[in-house]
């Protein structure tokens, strides 16, 4: 009894100096376009948007953002961003087809619910779509990213030429990665600590240990910063931590 009181109080100590610190984060807002064109699917992420950037005010900050085209589906990007390891730029993908790419040291928020997701060629980002903040109905994509970590609640997740990225997952199917590694993996929900997640590695050797392959590896029950946590103000927190590493 005596354990469970003082495991008890020292998560709600815990959430409480996330709380704290959340707040004191420098926010902005960037809400995608609406001037939608019509275009044809091009099927690869690198074709998926090729109109010229623009310039957006937000909460006083300016942030390089991309018109917006529509290939099927209604979608829209945020792009060339720079975030200098202390920003978190809240992102409206409420029925988008949503892109996020050319981006670095900044915590994104993707709040609402989105058709699919895109990133690509991110750098440090801490991308979170994911418990009450959003989640992805279809597929999320990832391609050419480095370093930083990635929270999703979706039906699939394909990663291609990334290293290094920390992913947190509640996905229907078992995640896909292709040309990747140094790739870490953990359950975005885990309230006993014991859960672990599968993964289809393409260029697949195994370890020896069976947890995982030499491109990819589970994140241990005690290193899963952005596991379980109960709040938006703690898994913030734990996020900008992250960056800042």
């Amino acid at each position: 009894f005596d354990v469970r009181a003082c495991e008890a109080q020292s998560n709600a100590l815990r959430d409480l100096a996330h709380a704290l610190r959340a707040k004191h984060l420098p926010r902005r807002r960037f809400k995608f376009s609406q001037d939608f064109s019509r275009r044809g699917y091009a099927g690869a992420l690198e074709h998926v948007l090729e109109s010229a950037s623009d310039t957006s005010t937000a909460n006083g900050d300016d942030a390089r953002t991309a018109r917006p085209a529509d290939i099927g589906g209604r979608e829209a990007a945020l792009e060339n961003f720079d975030g200098g390891k202390t920003q978190v730029i809240d992102v409206d993908v409420s029925g988008l087809d949503a892109t996020i790419r050319d981006g670095r040291d900044a915590v994104v928020v993707c709040r609402g619910r989105a058709t699919a997701l895109r990133l690509a060629r991110l750098t440090n980002c801490i991308v979170l779509c994911a418990g009450e903040m959003g989640s992805v109905d279809g597929p999320v994509y990832v391609e050419e990213c480095t370093q930083g970590a990635v929270a999703v609640d979706s039906r699939q997740l394909r990663i291609h030429d990334s290293q290094g990225v920390a992913f947190y997952v509640a996905v229907s199917s078992t995640p896909i990665m292709e040309d990747s590694s140094n790739l870490k993996f953990a359950p975005w929900r885990d309230e006993d600590g014991t859960g672990d997640v599968h993964v289809q590695d393409f260029n697949r050797v195994l370890r020896d240990d069976g947890m995982g392959t030499c491109n990819w590896s589970t994140i241990d029950a005690t290193s899963r910063v952005l596991t379980g946590l109960n709040t938006e103000e703690a898994v913030l927190s734990a996020a900008r931590g992250l960056l800042c590493t």
